[in-house]
């Protein structure tokens, strides 16, 4: 899942050379509930 979308600049200029800035945010998304695991009530007596 992308928090933030693809975001390019243009960085300063030298000599023949272009210069550019990529920026993204993105993680991983687990959408499968019954493939993941959980511990519930961990209360001590």
């Amino acid at each position: 899942a992308y928090l933030r979308p693809f975001q390019l600049w243009d960085l300063a200029k030298t000599g023949d050379t272009e210069r550019k800035q990529l920026l993204v945010e993105y993680t991983l998304e687990a959408r499968n509930e019954k493939a993941s695991g959980a511990v519930y009530d961990l209360t001590t007596s």
